[in-house]
Protein backbone atom coordinates (compact mmCIF):
# COMPACT_ATOMS: atom_id res chain seq x y z
CA UNK A 1 0.00 0.00 0.00
CA UNK A 2 0.87 3.30 -0.94
CA UNK A 3 2.52 5.31 2.06
CA UNK A 4 0.57 8.71 0.48
CA UNK A 5 -2.78 8.51 0.52
CA UNK A 6 -4.77 11.67 -1.92
CA UNK A 7 -7.47 12.58 0.16
CA UNK A 8 -8.66 15.44 -2.50
CA UNK A 9 -7.74 13.94 -6.13
CA UNK A 10 -8.80 10.20 -5.57
CA UNK A 11 -11.66 9.58 -8.13
CA UNK A 12 -13.93 6.53 -9.95
CA UNK A 13 -16.12 5.54 -12.31
CA UNK A 14 -20.33 5.97 -12.58
CA UNK A 15 -21.95 2.93 -12.58
CA UNK A 16 -25.65 2.77 -13.61
CA UNK A 17 -26.86 0.58 -11.35
CA UNK A 18 -26.39 2.58 -8.60
CA UNK A 19 -27.46 0.58 -5.52
CA UNK A 20 -26.91 -3.45 -6.79
CA UNK A 21 -24.02 -5.28 -5.45
CA UNK A 22 -22.64 -8.38 -6.05
CA UNK A 23 -20.35 -10.74 -3.91
CA UNK A 24 -17.16 -10.73 -5.82
CA UNK A 25 -15.58 -13.69 -4.75
CA UNK A 26 -19.10 -16.07 -5.86
CA UNK A 27 -18.03 -15.31 -9.01
CA UNK A 28 -15.18 -17.28 -9.08
CA UNK A 29 -16.15 -20.92 -7.64
CA UNK A 30 -12.69 -22.55 -8.43
CA UNK A 31 -9.51 -21.33 -7.21
CA UNK A 32 -6.10 -22.57 -8.32
CA UNK A 33 -3.69 -22.74 -5.82
CA UNK A 34 -0.37 -21.41 -6.61
CA UNK A 35 3.27 -22.01 -4.72
CA UNK A 36 5.89 -19.05 -5.11
CA UNK A 37 10.00 -18.93 -5.52
CA UNK A 38 12.22 -16.65 -4.61
CA UNK A 39 14.17 -13.99 -6.72
CA UNK A 40 17.17 -13.48 -4.67
CA UNK A 41 20.14 -10.93 -5.66
CA UNK A 42 22.72 -9.74 -3.27
CA UNK A 43 23.43 -6.77 -4.25
CA UNK A 44 19.63 -5.89 -4.20
CA UNK A 45 18.58 -3.96 -0.67
CA UNK A 46 15.02 -3.09 -1.23
CA UNK A 47 12.94 -0.68 1.00
CA UNK A 48 9.24 0.03 0.84
CA UNK A 49 7.95 -0.58 -2.62
CA UNK A 50 5.05 0.81 -3.94
CA UNK A 51 4.52 -0.30 -7.38
CA UNK A 52 6.11 -3.28 -9.74
CA UNK A 53 6.36 -2.75 -13.53
CA UNK A 54 7.91 -5.24 -16.95
CA UNK A 55 8.92 -3.15 -19.71
CA UNK A 56 11.22 -5.08 -22.33
CA UNK A 57 12.10 -7.26 -20.07
CA UNK A 58 13.35 -4.93 -17.24
CA UNK A 59 11.59 -5.01 -14.12
CA UNK A 60 11.21 -1.87 -13.10
CA UNK A 61 10.42 -1.75 -8.71
CA UNK A 62 8.99 1.79 -7.02
CA UNK A 63 11.07 2.74 -4.23
CA UNK A 64 9.68 4.60 -1.14
CA UNK A 65 12.12 5.69 1.26
CA UNK A 66 16.10 4.90 -0.07
CA UNK A 67 17.91 7.27 -2.55
CA UNK A 68 16.67 6.12 -5.59
CA UNK A 69 13.51 6.03 -6.34
CA UNK A 70 13.60 3.16 -9.02
CA UNK A 71 14.92 -0.60 -8.82
CA UNK A 72 15.76 -2.28 -11.98
CA UNK A 73 16.39 -5.77 -12.50
CA UNK A 74 17.19 -7.52 -16.13
CA UNK A 75 15.28 -10.62 -16.82
CA UNK A 76 16.73 -11.77 -19.59
CA UNK A 77 20.43 -12.05 -17.79
CA UNK A 78 19.03 -12.56 -14.14
CA UNK A 79 20.59 -9.88 -12.59
CA UNK A 80 20.17 -6.64 -10.56
CA UNK A 81 20.85 -3.94 -12.65
CA UNK A 82 21.00 -1.39 -10.21
CA UNK A 83 19.06 1.95 -8.71
CA UNK A 84 18.37 4.75 -10.85
CA UNK A 85 16.51 8.36 -10.23
CA UNK A 86 17.68 11.12 -8.36
CA UNK A 87 15.17 12.53 -6.26
CA UNK A 88 15.30 16.28 -6.00
CA UNK A 89 13.29 19.17 -8.22
CA UNK A 90 16.11 18.82 -11.24
CA UNK A 91 15.13 18.31 -14.55
CA UNK A 92 16.31 14.79 -14.78
CA UNK A 93 14.95 14.04 -11.22
CA UNK A 94 11.74 12.93 -9.19
CA UNK A 95 9.69 14.54 -6.76
CA UNK A 96 7.29 11.73 -6.18
CA UNK A 97 6.85 9.34 -8.82
CA UNK A 98 3.33 7.86 -8.05
CA UNK A 99 2.19 4.81 -10.28
CA UNK A 100 4.10 3.21 -13.29
CA UNK A 101 2.07 3.29 -16.82
CA UNK A 102 2.34 1.64 -20.40
CA UNK A 103 3.77 3.74 -23.33
CA UNK A 104 5.81 2.01 -25.68
CA UNK A 105 7.42 -1.56 -26.05
CA UNK A 106 10.92 0.21 -24.98
CA UNK A 107 9.54 3.09 -22.63
CA UNK A 108 7.83 3.03 -19.73
CA UNK A 109 5.72 5.96 -18.46
CA UNK A 110 5.57 7.33 -14.60
CA UNK A 111 3.66 10.07 -12.85
CA UNK A 112 5.24 12.28 -10.85
CA UNK A 113 2.48 13.68 -8.47
CA UNK A 114 3.95 16.87 -7.56
CA UNK A 115 6.01 17.68 -10.93
CA UNK A 116 2.32 17.48 -12.37
CA UNK A 117 4.28 15.32 -14.95
CA UNK A 118 3.94 12.26 -17.10
CA UNK A 119 7.77 11.27 -17.35
CA UNK A 120 9.21 8.57 -20.32
CA UNK A 121 11.91 6.15 -18.84
CA UNK A 122 14.12 4.57 -21.59
CA UNK A 123 14.41 0.85 -20.29
CA UNK A 124 17.45 0.33 -22.71
CA UNK A 125 19.44 2.94 -21.29
CA UNK A 126 20.18 1.11 -18.39
CA UNK A 127 22.56 -1.40 -20.25
CA UNK A 128 24.81 2.49 -20.69
CA UNK A 129 24.89 2.45 -16.74
CA UNK A 130 22.29 5.33 -16.40
CA UNK A 131 18.41 5.58 -16.95
CA UNK A 132 17.14 7.93 -19.74
CA UNK A 133 14.15 10.06 -18.60
CA UNK A 134 11.97 13.01 -20.52
CA UNK A 135 9.19 14.87 -20.35
CA UNK A 136 5.76 13.37 -21.99
CA UNK A 137 3.54 16.13 -21.01
CA UNK A 138 3.07 18.41 -18.07
CA UNK A 139 -0.45 19.79 -16.85
CA UNK A 140 -1.05 23.22 -15.58
CA UNK A 141 -3.86 21.64 -12.95
CA UNK A 142 -2.65 20.47 -9.55
CA UNK A 143 -6.43 18.63 -9.62
CA UNK A 144 -4.71 15.60 -11.60
CA UNK A 145 -3.59 12.93 -9.19
CA UNK A 146 -2.93 10.11 -12.40
CA UNK A 147 -2.72 10.58 -15.80
CA UNK A 148 -2.40 7.81 -18.51
CA UNK A 149 -1.17 8.50 -22.33
CA UNK A 150 -3.67 6.10 -24.90
CA UNK A 151 -3.17 5.07 -28.26
CA UNK A 152 -4.99 7.76 -30.25
CA UNK A 153 -2.71 10.42 -29.16
CA UNK A 154 -4.30 11.78 -26.27
CA UNK A 155 -4.05 11.73 -22.43
CA UNK A 156 -6.84 10.69 -19.87
CA UNK A 157 -6.38 12.46 -16.47
CA UNK A 158 -7.89 11.57 -13.14
CA UNK A 159 -8.40 13.69 -10.03
CA UNK A 160 -10.30 16.21 -8.43
CA UNK A 161 -12.31 17.84 -10.66
CA UNK A 162 -15.79 19.31 -10.26
CA UNK A 163 -18.36 17.56 -12.06
CA UNK A 164 -16.53 14.38 -13.90
CA UNK A 165 -14.00 11.54 -13.00
CA UNK A 166 -11.88 11.09 -16.44
CA UNK A 167 -10.96 14.32 -18.27
CA UNK A 168 -9.65 13.68 -22.06
CA UNK A 169 -6.59 16.35 -23.37
CA UNK A 170 -5.02 16.33 -26.42
CA UNK A 171 -1.26 16.84 -26.65
CA UNK A 172 -0.96 20.35 -25.84
CA UNK A 173 -2.88 19.94 -22.76
CA UNK A 174 -6.62 20.72 -23.61
CA UNK A 175 -9.39 19.36 -22.49
CA UNK A 176 -11.75 17.16 -25.69
CA UNK A 177 -13.90 15.83 -23.04
CA UNK A 178 -15.15 14.74 -19.26
CA UNK A 179 -16.43 11.44 -18.64
CA UNK A 180 -18.93 9.88 -16.03
CA UNK A 181 -19.09 10.98 -12.41
CA UNK A 182 -17.78 9.62 -8.46
CA UNK A 183 -20.35 7.10 -7.53
CA UNK A 184 -22.92 7.15 -4.80
CA UNK A 185 -24.74 4.67 -2.95
CA UNK A 186 -27.74 6.89 -2.32
CA UNK A 187 -29.31 10.26 -3.16
CA UNK A 188 -27.75 11.64 0.25
CA UNK A 189 -23.99 10.63 -0.88
CA UNK A 190 -24.96 12.20 -5.04
CA UNK A 191 -25.76 15.40 -2.97
CA UNK A 192 -22.15 15.81 -1.86
CA UNK A 193 -19.62 17.39 -3.84
CA UNK A 194 -18.06 16.09 -6.42
CA UNK A 195 -14.83 16.68 -4.90
CA UNK A 196 -15.71 15.39 -1.42
CA UNK A 197 -16.93 11.89 -3.09
CA UNK A 198 -13.65 11.65 -4.40
CA UNK A 199 -11.87 11.54 -1.33
CA UNK A 200 -13.92 8.27 -0.26
CA UNK A 201 -13.12 6.24 -3.17
CA UNK A 202 -8.97 5.41 -3.88
CA UNK A 203 -7.43 3.02 -6.25
CA UNK A 204 -5.29 2.46 -8.90
CA UNK A 205 -6.15 2.71 -13.00
CA UNK A 206 -3.90 1.14 -15.89
CA UNK A 207 -4.53 0.80 -19.47
CA UNK A 208 -3.17 -2.45 -21.31
CA UNK A 209 -0.55 -2.63 -23.33
CA UNK A 210 -2.40 -1.38 -26.55
CA UNK A 211 -3.94 1.76 -24.45
CA UNK A 212 -7.08 1.29 -25.60
CA UNK A 213 -8.50 -0.08 -22.59
CA UNK A 214 -8.62 1.05 -19.32
CA UNK A 215 -8.85 -0.64 -15.68
CA UNK A 216 -9.95 1.23 -12.16
CA UNK A 217 -9.71 -1.08 -8.74
CA UNK A 218 -10.77 1.06 -5.98
CA UNK A 219 -9.15 0.15 -2.70
CA UNK A 220 -10.86 1.29 -0.06
CA UNK A 221 -14.14 -0.81 -0.97
CA UNK A 222 -14.41 -3.83 -3.74
CA UNK A 223 -15.65 -1.86 -7.27
CA UNK A 224 -13.62 -2.63 -10.76
CA UNK A 225 -14.43 -0.82 -13.23
CA UNK A 226 -13.32 -1.64 -17.35
CA UNK A 227 -13.52 0.89 -20.11
CA UNK A 228 -12.62 1.33 -24.09
CA UNK A 229 -10.60 3.53 -24.99
CA UNK A 230 -11.89 5.58 -28.52
CA UNK A 231 -10.48 8.64 -30.06
CA UNK A 232 -12.69 11.21 -28.52
CA UNK A 233 -13.96 9.24 -25.98
CA UNK A 234 -14.73 6.42 -23.09
CA UNK A 235 -17.04 3.22 -23.20
CA UNK A 236 -18.03 1.93 -19.89
CA UNK A 237 -17.81 -1.62 -20.54
CA UNK A 238 -18.36 -3.28 -17.15
CA UNK A 239 -18.43 -2.30 -13.72
CA UNK A 240 -18.55 -5.02 -10.72
CA UNK A 241 -19.53 -3.10 -7.53
CA UNK A 242 -19.64 -5.26 -3.78
CA UNK A 243 -20.08 -2.98 -1.36
CA UNK A 244 -19.61 0.93 -1.05
CA UNK A 245 -17.79 2.50 1.24
CA UNK A 246 -18.55 4.11 5.14
CA UNK A 247 -17.44 7.66 5.67
CA UNK A 248 -18.06 10.62 7.57
CA UNK A 249 -17.86 13.64 5.10
CA UNK A 250 -17.03 16.74 6.67
CA UNK A 251 -16.85 20.01 4.51
CA UNK A 252 -16.08 23.96 5.34
CA UNK A 253 -15.53 26.93 3.18
CA UNK A 254 -11.77 26.29 2.83
CA UNK A 255 -11.54 22.39 3.96
CA UNK A 256 -13.59 19.09 3.25
CA UNK A 257 -12.72 15.28 4.96
CA UNK A 258 -13.73 12.29 4.46
CA UNK A 259 -12.74 9.53 7.46
CA UNK A 260 -13.14 6.19 6.49
CA UNK A 261 -14.93 3.36 8.70
CA UNK A 262 -12.59 0.92 10.33
CA UNK A 263 -15.56 -2.06 9.08
CA UNK A 264 -15.06 -0.80 5.37
CA UNK A 265 -14.25 -4.16 3.45
CA UNK A 266 -10.89 -3.23 1.64
CA UNK A 267 -11.33 -3.88 -2.21
CA UNK A 268 -8.28 -3.95 -4.44
CA UNK A 269 -4.48 -3.74 -3.24
CA UNK A 270 -2.90 -3.68 -7.17
CA UNK A 271 -3.99 -4.33 -10.16
CA UNK A 272 -2.10 -5.45 -13.63
CA UNK A 273 -2.76 -5.74 -17.18
CA UNK A 274 -2.05 -7.90 -20.50
CA UNK A 275 -3.55 -7.57 -23.56
CA UNK A 276 -5.54 -10.13 -22.41
CA UNK A 277 -6.75 -10.30 -19.10
CA UNK A 278 -6.54 -8.05 -15.77
CA UNK A 279 -5.29 -9.12 -12.84
CA UNK A 280 -6.71 -7.92 -9.71
CA UNK A 281 -4.92 -8.34 -6.20
CA UNK A 282 -8.29 -8.52 -4.09
CA UNK A 283 -8.51 -8.05 -0.04
CA UNK A 284 -11.63 -8.43 1.20
CA UNK A 285 -10.81 -7.81 4.98
CA UNK A 286 -11.44 -4.92 6.67
CA UNK A 287 -9.12 -3.25 8.79
CA UNK A 288 -11.18 -3.52 12.49
CA UNK A 289 -10.49 -6.87 11.92
CA UNK A 290 -7.11 -7.59 10.10
CA UNK A 291 -5.31 -3.53 10.77
CA UNK A 292 -2.53 -3.25 8.64
CA UNK A 293 -2.87 -6.52 7.13
CA UNK A 294 -5.67 -5.38 5.15
CA UNK A 295 -3.90 -4.16 2.59
CA UNK A 296 -1.92 -7.28 1.74
CA UNK A 297 -3.03 -10.56 0.39
CA UNK A 298 -3.30 -14.14 -0.92
CA UNK A 299 -6.01 -13.51 -3.73
CA UNK A 300 -5.35 -12.80 -7.14
CA UNK A 301 -8.47 -12.58 -9.38
CA UNK A 302 -8.74 -12.50 -12.88
CA UNK A 303 -11.05 -11.21 -15.48
CA UNK A 304 -10.85 -10.62 -19.34
CA UNK A 305 -11.23 -6.75 -20.52
CA UNK A 306 -14.85 -7.46 -20.78
CA UNK A 307 -15.38 -7.54 -17.05
CA UNK A 308 -16.06 -11.34 -17.14
CA UNK A 309 -14.34 -13.85 -14.78
CA UNK A 310 -11.75 -16.31 -15.81
CA UNK A 311 -9.98 -17.95 -12.74
CA UNK A 312 -8.80 -17.35 -9.55
CA UNK A 313 -5.13 -17.61 -7.81
CA UNK A 314 -4.70 -18.31 -4.28
CA UNK A 315 -1.20 -18.24 -3.24
CA UNK A 316 0.86 -19.30 -0.61
CA UNK A 317 2.00 -16.35 0.81
CA UNK A 318 0.69 -13.09 1.25
CA UNK A 319 2.25 -10.21 -1.22
CA UNK A 320 1.56 -6.38 -1.81
CA UNK A 321 2.09 -5.73 -5.10
CA UNK A 322 2.27 -7.59 -8.88
CA UNK A 323 3.18 -7.94 -12.05
CA UNK A 324 2.54 -10.88 -15.44
CA UNK A 325 4.34 -11.19 -17.74
CA UNK A 326 3.50 -10.34 -21.10
CA UNK A 327 2.63 -13.84 -22.25
CA UNK A 328 0.50 -14.39 -19.16
CA UNK A 329 2.80 -17.30 -17.95
CA UNK A 330 4.63 -15.48 -14.86
CA UNK A 331 3.38 -13.56 -11.80
CA UNK A 332 5.69 -11.72 -10.17
CA UNK A 333 5.47 -10.05 -6.66
CA UNK A 334 6.70 -8.15 -3.32
CA UNK A 335 6.18 -10.04 -0.15
CA UNK A 336 7.23 -8.64 3.03
CA UNK A 337 8.69 -11.21 4.91
CA UNK A 338 8.92 -9.24 6.94
CA UNK A 339 11.36 -7.23 4.36
CA UNK A 340 10.55 -6.73 0.98
CA UNK A 341 11.21 -9.52 -1.57
CA UNK A 342 11.00 -10.20 -5.24
CA UNK A 343 8.94 -13.18 -5.37
CA UNK A 344 7.50 -15.33 -8.77
CA UNK A 345 4.65 -17.70 -9.73
CA UNK A 346 4.98 -20.21 -12.56
CA UNK A 347 1.11 -19.50 -13.93
CA UNK A 348 1.37 -21.92 -17.04
CA UNK A 349 2.79 -25.53 -15.10
CA UNK A 350 0.33 -27.65 -13.81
Amino acid sequence: MKTIIILLFMALFCSCNKNKTIDIESLFPQTRNLHYKQKKYSDLIMGRISDIHLVNNKLFMMEENGDSCFHIIDMVEDRYVGGFGKKGQGPDEFLQPYHFQYYSDSILAVFDLWKGSLIGLKANSVSLGYLQNYNIMRLDSVMCHSFVATKYNTYIAMGGYKDCLFRMLDPKGHRINDFFEYPYKDEYEKSLSNRLRAMAYQGKVLTNPSMDKLVFAVSYSPIISFYQITPRSLKLLASIISAYPEYKPEETSNSMSAAMSRNNKIGYIDVYTTEQYVYALYSGKTIKDAASGAFESNQVLVFDWSGNPVTKYALDIFVTEICISPDDAVLYAISNKPDPELIYFNLKSN
